[in-house]
């Protein structure tokens, strides 16, 4: 793996939990992240994602990648959510 192919990882995470963190529905913190802020670092995150991918791998794949590990990230939000913090639920 290149170092271009771990930071797309990364900053795909880290746009997705942004994004996640935003929603109002969510159950991590007390309250929602700001949404100009939230939307201006999701931007970003997913701009470098995609553009280390492309530097990385060959378009088509990079893409198909992109898409696939943004969706799997952004489900597995809540579940990991429910996960953590069950123990504010039984309290």
């Amino acid at each position: 793996m290149t170092i271009y192919f771990v930071l797309s990882l990364v900053t795909l995470t880290l746009a997705n939990l942004c994004l996640f963190l935003r929603s109002p529905n969510q159950n991590w913190l007390n309250q929602r992240m700001s949404r100009k802020a939230s939307l201006i670092l999701t931007l970003v995150c997913f701009s470098v994602s995609l553009l280390s991918l492309f530097h990385a791998k060959l378009p088509l794949a990079a893409v198909f990648i992109w898409v696939t590990y943004s969706m799997l990230s952004f489900i597995s939000f809540p579940y990991v959510g429910a996960v953590c913090f069950q123990h504010r639920r039984s309290s």
